[in-house]
């Protein structure tokens, strides 16, 4: 009985992996339908309900105290500045947190005006 259980599971996983492969052949990399977040990594102290919380004019002091650190604050330069009307970018996301592919990651920036205050808080997905 152990036995088939086992060889189910290695089964399953093995249908998975192919199907990944297939999947990232036939259409690049994308957003993995049964997680999408799974090459996404997070700074610690983020959820998506905290951050759907962030508001246009709220200081960088309380974004971290909702959020907590960031992963980085940029500062942006002249080009930058001009597309995303900010100085300063705020990324709760990077890629790369999946161990067995490379999927879509989803993006989590905060953009900051000359006063360190929000511009906008940016939801996006990275196809890279």
């Amino acid at each position: 009985m152990i036995v088939r259980i086992l060889a189910a599971l290695i089964g399953v996983v093995i249908l998975l992996f192919v199907c990944r492969v297939a999947f990232a052949i036939f259409f690049g990399e994308q957003v993995f339908p049964l997680a999408p977040g799974i090459d996404t990594e997070f700074s610690a102290g983020y959820s998506d309900e905290k951050y759907d919380r962030i508001k246009p004019s709220m200081s960088e002091k309380e974004v971290i105290a909702l959020l907590g650190q960031p992963f980085s604050i940029d500062s942006l330069n002249e080009d930058w500045r001009k597309k995303y009307n900010s100085y300063y970018m705020m990324s709760y996301s990077k890629d790369g947190a999946c161990c067995f592919g490379d999927f879509a990651w989803m993006i989590r920036n905060i953009s900051l005006d000359s006063n360190r205050r929000v511009v906008r808080a940016a939801k996006s997905v990275a196809y890279d």
